[in-house]
């Protein structure tokens, strides 16, 4: 299991993220366990290589996904989809509710680390 839900439980993750996210021109997803879930698998995939296990990196090389402002999903969307600077785009190989998923898990990330239960 995932290190990182062994210190915060999927329910108090989705807690965290409801009570945290502001809509902007997109609407943010309605989170549940399984998206969460399904965020941390595709993270793994395709994000970990450049981004780091559990977004944990120096932010010099590539953007540092924990402090990505978590109301802008639409800029979310439209980094991961269509690609930002060095980042190549995913538009062709996730959909919409990957990409959904993808930005529940960082937002999770982010209030998790927020509220001190990160390891």
């Amino acid at each position: 299991m995932n290190g990182f839900i062994k210190f915060v439980s999927t329910s108090t993750l989705l807690l965290l993220i409801s009570n945290s996210l502001v809509a902007g021109g997109l609407n943010p997803p309605a989170l549940d366990s399984a998206q969460v879930e399904s965020g941390i698998q595709l993270y793994q995939q395709f994000c970990q290589r450049c981004h780091g296990t559990e977004m944990r990196n120096s932010g010099a090389s590539t953007f540092d996904l924990r402090k990505f402002p978590s109301d802008e999903y639409d800029r979310f969307v439209e980094s991961v989809s269509e690609g930002y600077e060095d980042m190549p785009a995913h538009g062709d190989i996730l959909n919409s509710g990957e990409i959904d998923a993808l930005f529940a898990y960082m937002v999770t990330i982010q209030q998790a680390k927020q509220k001190g239960n990160t390891p």
